[in-house]
């Protein structure tokens, strides 16, 4: 078959010729490249959007995780202020007044056989939210009455440290005791 010659068409059905055959590139061009860059740049968005939903979705979570989170850590500091402060009324609950040390070591004293030569209030030293007052007693007893005094303080509800203790056999009565105690109480500042 031999190629037909063009000029020898009418100009008409060259032009017909030349716009059916554009069509026809344009619609396999069409069909065989754009299309499918269409369908894929359209599967693409798709999944960009489906990744942008995910990632919204996850971010949501963790900033949700991050609240419970510090919610929880909230609540925990909350619960141990609570019990810090119950624990400081109670400390304080146990600290006396100053004008309540002397009867606090008198009552103290009245339980034993004990009898008190010298109680000295020696200077306080300030702490941070207290007081330290030192105080130093001169007693005269037994042994047992000791015991039971030292029990007595130990059991106080009052905070009471023992700093120091001396004893020492009473030369005139062998069988009665001097004794210097050196004890430290504390005041609410």
């Amino acid at each position: 078959m031999a190629l037909v010659d063009l000029s020898k068409i009418p100009k008409q059905q060259r032009i017909i010729l030349a716009v059916v055959g554009s069509i026809i590139l344009i619609v396999l061009m069409n069909n065989l490249f754009f299309k499918p860059l269409t369908s894929k740049r359209r599967d693409l968005k798709l999944k960009c959007q489906s990744l942008e939903t995910e990632l919204k979705r996850k971010d949501f979570e963790l900033q949700e995780a991050r609240t419970k989170t510090e919610a929880e850590r909230i609540a925990r500091l909350e619960e141990r202020y609570y019990h810090t402060q119950e624990r400081l009324d109670y400390l304080k609950g146990r600290l006396p007044k100053e004008k309540q040390i002397p009867a606090l070591l008198s009552q103290i004293a009245s339980q034993t056989g004990l009898e008190y030569n010298l109680i000295r209030m020696l200077p306080e030293e300030s702490r941070l939210v207290y007081k330290e007052i030192p105080i130093q007693i001169q007693l005269k007893g037994g042994y047992r009455d000791l015991g039971e005094y030292l029990k007595n303080l130990e059991e106080s509800t009052r905070l009471i440290k023992i700093k120091s203790l001396s004893i020492e056999a009473d030369p005139e009565a062998p069988s009665r005791l001097d004794v210097v105690l050196e004890i430290a109480t504390y005041i609410v500042e």
